[in-house]
């Protein structure tokens, strides 16, 4: 990984964690890399040189909060 995947890795897992979710460790994916919420299975991607007009950090673990959660 380099420093600014890390970078963009950190804040997808801190923005996860405050929705509720525990993500598994990042793996490589297709363009970028990818993880998946250990109780849900919502995941998150991150994409360090993304298209014009495309994100560098999506996902459902980044955007709802997890149904496993308990308050």
């Amino acid at each position: 990984m380099t420093s600014k995947e890390k970078r963009l890795a950190r804040q997808a897992r801190a923005s996860a964690r405050w929705r509720g979710h525990s993500l598994r460790p990042f793996q490589r994916g297709y363009c970028g890399y990818w993880a998946q919420c250990r109780l849900c299975d919502c995941g998150v991607a991150i994409n360090a040189n993304p298209p014009p007009n495309g994100i560098e950090i999506g996902g459902d673990a980044v955007a709802i909060t997890c149904e496993a959660y308990r308050f």
